[in-house]
Protein backbone atom coordinates (compact mmCIF):
# COMPACT_ATOMS: atom_id res chain seq x y z
CA UNK A 1 0.00 0.00 0.00
CA UNK A 2 1.21 3.73 -0.95
CA UNK A 3 2.53 5.26 2.02
CA UNK A 4 0.24 8.51 1.80
CA UNK A 5 -3.01 6.34 1.19
CA UNK A 6 -1.59 3.90 4.76
CA UNK A 7 -1.20 7.55 6.50
CA UNK A 8 -4.64 8.57 5.60
CA UNK A 9 -6.33 5.53 6.23
CA UNK A 10 -4.54 5.50 9.97
CA UNK A 11 -5.94 9.04 10.03
CA UNK A 12 -9.36 8.56 9.26
CA UNK A 13 -9.48 5.05 11.77
CA UNK A 14 -7.93 6.66 14.46
CA UNK A 15 -10.80 9.84 14.50
CA UNK A 16 -13.37 6.79 15.11
CA UNK A 17 -15.07 7.21 18.42
CA UNK A 18 -15.35 3.18 18.08
CA UNK A 19 -12.04 1.28 18.41
CA UNK A 20 -11.33 -1.95 16.27
CA UNK A 21 -9.62 -3.29 13.53
CA UNK A 22 -11.72 -2.98 10.47
CA UNK A 23 -11.34 0.89 8.83
CA UNK A 24 -14.30 1.10 7.63
CA UNK A 25 -17.22 -0.27 9.75
CA UNK A 26 -21.05 0.32 9.95
CA UNK A 27 -22.79 2.14 12.60
CA UNK A 28 -22.35 0.17 15.17
CA UNK A 29 -18.40 -0.06 14.55
CA UNK A 30 -19.20 -3.54 13.25
CA UNK A 31 -17.25 -5.23 9.70
CA UNK A 32 -19.29 -4.14 6.85
CA UNK A 33 -20.77 -7.38 5.01
CA UNK A 34 -21.52 -7.87 1.53
CA UNK A 35 -19.29 -6.31 -1.11
CA UNK A 36 -22.59 -4.42 -2.31
CA UNK A 37 -22.92 -3.02 1.18
CA UNK A 38 -19.28 -1.81 1.19
CA UNK A 39 -20.06 0.01 -1.67
CA UNK A 40 -22.65 1.92 -0.39
CA UNK A 41 -21.14 2.47 2.78
CA UNK A 42 -18.32 3.79 1.18
CA UNK A 43 -20.06 5.71 -1.06
CA UNK A 44 -21.97 7.23 1.48
CA UNK A 45 -18.83 7.98 3.62
CA UNK A 46 -17.55 9.64 0.50
CA UNK A 47 -20.63 12.26 0.09
CA UNK A 48 -20.05 12.75 3.68
CA UNK A 49 -16.69 13.67 3.35
CA UNK A 50 -17.79 16.63 0.61
CA UNK A 51 -16.39 14.10 -2.40
CA UNK A 52 -19.25 14.09 -5.10
CA UNK A 53 -18.10 10.93 -6.53
CA UNK A 54 -18.51 7.48 -6.02
CA UNK A 55 -16.10 4.41 -5.55
CA UNK A 56 -16.57 3.24 -8.65
CA UNK A 57 -15.04 6.49 -9.94
CA UNK A 58 -12.43 6.04 -7.68
CA UNK A 59 -11.93 2.68 -9.21
CA UNK A 60 -11.39 3.92 -12.82
CA UNK A 61 -9.55 7.07 -11.71
CA UNK A 62 -6.78 5.00 -10.22
CA UNK A 63 -6.57 2.49 -13.42
CA UNK A 64 -6.32 5.64 -15.55
CA UNK A 65 -3.94 6.95 -13.69
CA UNK A 66 -1.41 4.23 -13.84
CA UNK A 67 -1.90 3.96 -17.38
CA UNK A 68 -0.88 7.83 -17.98
CA UNK A 69 2.14 6.46 -15.97
CA UNK A 70 3.01 3.47 -18.35
CA UNK A 71 2.18 1.18 -15.31
CA UNK A 72 2.01 -2.57 -17.31
CA UNK A 73 -1.81 -3.12 -17.73
CA UNK A 74 -1.42 -6.77 -16.26
CA UNK A 75 -0.47 -5.65 -13.18
CA UNK A 76 -4.02 -2.89 -14.10
CA UNK A 77 -5.57 -6.04 -14.46
CA UNK A 78 -4.68 -7.62 -11.04
CA UNK A 79 -5.11 -5.01 -8.75
CA UNK A 80 -8.89 -4.86 -10.75
CA UNK A 81 -9.40 -7.82 -9.85
CA UNK A 82 -10.62 -8.62 -13.95
CA UNK A 83 -10.56 -12.55 -14.45
CA UNK A 84 -8.96 -11.55 -18.09
CA UNK A 85 -7.06 -9.25 -19.66
CA UNK A 86 -9.53 -8.69 -22.42
CA UNK A 87 -11.75 -6.97 -19.40
CA UNK A 88 -9.18 -4.87 -18.47
CA UNK A 89 -8.37 -3.83 -22.37
CA UNK A 90 -12.07 -4.00 -23.37
CA UNK A 91 -12.36 -1.16 -20.28
CA UNK A 92 -9.38 0.69 -20.37
CA UNK A 93 -7.71 0.23 -23.53
CA UNK A 94 -8.49 3.43 -25.46
CA UNK A 95 -6.29 5.31 -22.61
CA UNK A 96 -3.00 3.26 -23.90
CA UNK A 97 -1.11 5.64 -25.44
CA UNK A 98 -0.35 4.29 -29.19
CA UNK A 99 1.48 1.78 -29.22
CA UNK A 100 2.82 2.02 -32.97
CA UNK A 101 4.26 4.96 -32.60
CA UNK A 102 6.21 3.95 -28.68
CA UNK A 103 7.02 0.14 -30.76
CA UNK A 104 8.85 2.59 -33.94
CA UNK A 105 10.76 5.16 -31.73
CA UNK A 106 12.16 1.93 -29.60
CA UNK A 107 13.51 0.25 -33.05
CA UNK A 108 14.47 3.67 -34.44
CA UNK A 109 16.87 3.85 -31.50
CA UNK A 110 17.47 0.24 -31.00
CA UNK A 111 18.88 0.67 -34.70
CA UNK A 112 20.82 3.68 -34.26
CA UNK A 113 22.50 2.61 -31.56
CA UNK A 114 23.79 -1.13 -32.93
CA UNK A 115 24.37 -0.15 -36.52
CA UNK A 116 27.02 1.37 -37.71
CA UNK A 117 27.30 4.13 -40.48
CA UNK A 118 28.41 2.66 -43.18
CA UNK A 119 30.16 5.76 -43.97
CA UNK A 120 32.67 5.86 -41.38
CA UNK A 121 33.50 2.35 -41.42
CA UNK A 122 34.94 3.71 -45.11
CA UNK A 123 31.76 1.33 -47.23
CA UNK A 124 30.85 3.10 -50.49
CA UNK A 125 26.98 3.06 -51.52
CA UNK A 126 25.78 0.94 -54.25
CA UNK A 127 24.55 2.49 -57.13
Amino acid sequence: MMPTLSKKLKEYKDSLKVVNKFVFTNALGQRLGSNSKVWEELNKLLKKQGYDCTLHDLRHTYASLLIAKGVNIKYIQKMLGHTSIKMTMDTYGHLIPDVHDHAVNALEEILNKNIPDRHALGTQELS
